[in-house]
């Protein structure tokens, strides 16, 4: 499968992107209050109403929700958290007046634009459309009798810099716009370019996107320059910037609708290529079962790639990694110290070396490569069973030609010989109906249907895709990738696993205050904040010149 660019976006989905090819040609931008910002910044958040966004925000169970979880009080102890309080204090005292989130809303209006020039300083530009009387009523404003005025382009405005700090805070009140920013040269320019007398604003840089309608919130990246700051390599958790540096600028938008939350993407490339306009996506997609909670399916994967999704999946799903070493005695409260047989361990001499058969990935390799694969489908469900949870998974690959049936499952049988069994006893297939059976040590089930294989570790699961053979329409719009998750399925299954997981880690039950474990209190703690959120879905489409997402959260 092909490196897929990974979401600009944390989970509360500030953006999207793009519309059809169609959209690329209509001017959004010119008419945005980005047009009076002035050039150089990296990122720009645009909204049609700020103030009504804060509204909806301030009184949603997904802000009280997030504000008791635990992901909220680990991420209020973190080192980035932190620095922005400190940032916050440091801004407060240059503006006179405390920073909260009472004074952002005596300053959120309706359009509005930030534009953030440097990560590290925070040097950034706030523009909103308010009422002139209401502004001149807000604490930042009624404080600028105590601060240095100044003029630019005939408008007369206020700067303040801490003298303890070096931080500095400039706004201005121009017909019925609001100006903010931390330097008071960005606020000169800004005010030139209101007044149509500066030379080039954000709006005429060629990574700016003036194509498609806004959403009602938009977020718009200069990613040439976005990559190469340290800040964000040090804190950009996806760790894809050699990927993302394929593509020259991201603007991602937003729309809340009657079913939830739309967002549309688009990444542009910094090179051409040739626009994808066939793809299988769509009709893999199809043959998921409705009730599975997560499926995706990818166009033309490499042979390599889809060995990989097989071992990893249901061939060799624990032989990927080396076997943990531990270097010290278990810990108390561990799960270790908790097994009687630990006990009769020794710490003071090395570990004994297992031999460990791995998969035999040659035999599928030369399969795979011997025709054109056309698509790749993975399907995952989730089961209870004893207290734990386990994921049963279906893979399935469409290829150009039909597949050898003998050939495609002596292959499988081949590459799980040494790692299942001993002088191949108990791998032979045995056939049920309109598919087989590989029952041995652990089971595995396969089907060859055509151009179409499938390969499962669940028979009902297999039984559940065969059965919808028939739903393979494809959109007239082909995907190049296309994966819907059913959150309201899986959220609970999830935390049972991870309770289990971090159970097994230890965790010291009289530690306090306890600190978060990650997976089954962090992470688990912000899939409850949204649990409105019953299904996410994806799909992608590569345009040639950008990519486009379309990603939807359904909120019934």
């Amino acid at each position: 499968m092909k490196p897929q660019p990974r979401k600009l976006l944390t989970a509360t989905a500030l953006a999207l992107l793009a519309l059809a090819p169609f959209a690329w040609m209509q001017d959004a931008g010119t008419d945005s209050l980005s047009r009076y910002v002035p050039t150089g910044a990296v990122v720009a958040i645009e909204a049609n109403d700020l103030g009504a966004l804060l509204d909806t925000w301030n009184v949603s169970p997904e802000k009280t929700a997030w504000l008791a979880s635990d992901s909220y009080a680990t991420f209020s102890r973190s080192k980035l958290f932190l620095r922005l309080q400190e940032a916050r204090s440091e801004f407060a005292a240059a503006a006179g007046l405390p920073l909260n989130l009472t004074q952002l809303e005596d300053i959120a209006g309706g359009e509005s634009v930030v534009a953030l020039y440097d990560i590290a300083e925070l040097r950034l530009l706030y523009i909103t459309e308010l009422n002139r009387s209401a502004a001149l009523e807000t604490a930042l404003l009624r404080s600028r009798l105590d601060l240095e005025p100044r003029r630019s382009a005939g408008v007369e405005y206020w700067v303040h810099i801490d003298s303890e700090s070096g931080r500095e805070v400039a706004f201005a009140v121009t017909e019925n716009r609001l100006f903010i920013t931390t330097d008071d040269a960005l606020l000169g320019r800004a005010l030139e370019l209101h007044a149509n007398q500066g030379d080039r604003a954000l709006t005429d840089e060629a990574w700016y996107p003036t194509h498609g309608p806004r959403g009602d919130l938009r977020l718009i990246e200069n990613l040439n320059t976005l990559l190469r700051s340290p800040h964000f390599r040090s804190y950009w958790i996806q760790g894809n910037i050699t990927e993302l540096s394929t593509y020259e600028s991201a603007v991602a938008d937003l729309f809340l609708e009657d079913t939830g939350i739309r967002e549309r993407r688009r990444l542009v490339r910094t090179e051409l290529a040739e626009p994808i306009e066939e793809s299988s996506v769509d009709s893999l997609a199809n043959l998921a079962p409705t009730d599975a909670p997560f499926h995706q399916a990818w166009d033309r994967p490499t042979p390599d790639a889809v060995v990989t999704l097989l071992a990893r999946k249901l061939l060799a799903p624990s032989s990927g990694g080396q076997q943990a070493r531990y270097q010290t005695a278990p810990r108390a409260f561990g799960g270790a110290a908790r097994i009687g047989a630990n006990l009769e361990a020794r710490i003071d001499t090395p570990p004994a070396t297992v031999s460990r058969s791995s998969l035999n990935r040659q035999p599928l390799q030369a399969l795979l490569s011997s025709t054109k694969i056309l698509g790749l489908l993975h399907v995952q469900t989730s089961t209870i069973d004893a207290g734990l949870a386990r994921y049963p998974s279906l893979i399935g690959v469409l290829a150009e030609s039909p597949w050898d049936e003998i050939a495609a499952l002596g292959a499988l049988q081949t590459s799980v010989q040494s790692l299942w069994t001993t002088a191949s006893l108990g791998t032979e297939w045995q056939a049920r109906g309109d598919y087989y059976a590989l029952v041995g040590l652990r089971s595995l089930f396969a089907a060859v249907d055509g151009n179409l294989l499938l390969v499962s570790d669940s028979e009902e699961l297999l039984i559940a895709t065969l059965a919808r053979r028939g739903n393979q329409d494809q959109d007239d719009d082909p995907a190049i990738y296309r994966a819907r998750f059913r959150h309201n399925l899986e959220a609970a299954t999830y935390s049972t696993a991870m309770a289990h997981l971090d159970f097994l880690e230890g965790r010291n039950p009289l530690q306090t205050p306890r600190q978060p474990s990650l997976f089954s209190d962090n992470i688990s703690s912000l899939s409850r904040v949204f649990d409105r959120v019953s299904t996410v879905e994806i799909e992608r489409h590569d345009r040639g010149a950008y990519v486009e997402e379309t990603v939807r959260y359904q909120m019934p």
